[in-house]
């Protein structure tokens, strides 16, 4: 799944950069009178006209556009992780027997280990959408200085679960502490978006 998933990834980073840069390009050049001419809203009344100018109007198409790309992007690569982990996460035993023979194929540990990992690929493919959104549209160092607070934050929780997971769980318990590290940057970057 990391395969299909991580070329996804990074062509969303270059789109979104791509979009991003149209909108800041659009609304650069908007004049600077009030912040409400900078807030892209169409209004329109019975017969159609709307009330923004060209610039805004074409700026509300780009933001459109990129929301519809982001939208699409995001939903596709939960619909592949989560095929992914429901799917291979049943099968994880047979895979092992046919490449690492039956020592490895009947190890109960390995079979779940495995199989975590398949789900753990679903919150790879949110969290790498989701923060190709990000690191494309951040125009500026403080929102990429604030990624990397929550990212040393995160490594923070990361150093704190996983220890107790490990005894806990084992193997399990890493690849459990790593879905809940990226569950929580991938809100973060949602709520970014």
């Amino acid at each position: 799944a990391r395969v299909l998933l991580q070329p996804i990834e990074e062509n969303a980073r270059l789109l979104f950069s791509r979009q991003g840069a149209l909108v800041a390009q659009h609304l650069e050049t908007m004049p600077s009178d009030s912040v409400e001419q900078k807030t892209i809203k169409k209004t329109t009344n019975g017969e159609g006209n709307n009330t923004c100018t060209e610039k805004s109007s074409l700026a509300s198409t780009h933001v459109k556009e990129m929301e519809d790309s982001y939208c699409f992007l995001l939903r596709a690569v939960l619909y592949i992780g989560l095929l992914f982990a429901s799917i291979a996460s049943n099968y994880t035993s047979i895979l092992l027997r046919i490449l690492a023979g039956a020592r490895w194929g009947l190890n109960a540990e390995a079979s779940a280990t495995l199989s975590a990992f398949c789900v753990y690929t679903a919150f790879l493919a949110i969290n790498g959408t989701t923060e190709a959104f990000v690191y494309g549209v951040a125009r500026s160092g403080k929102d990429v200085g604030a990624l990397g607070v929550i990212h040393a934050l995160i490594g923070g929780v990361f150093a704190t679960l996983a220890p107790p997971l490990v005894r806990l769980r084992g193997a399990v318990g890493l690849v459990l502490t790593n879905c809940i590290c990226m569950a929580l940057r991938s809100m973060y970057s949602l709520f970014y978006a």
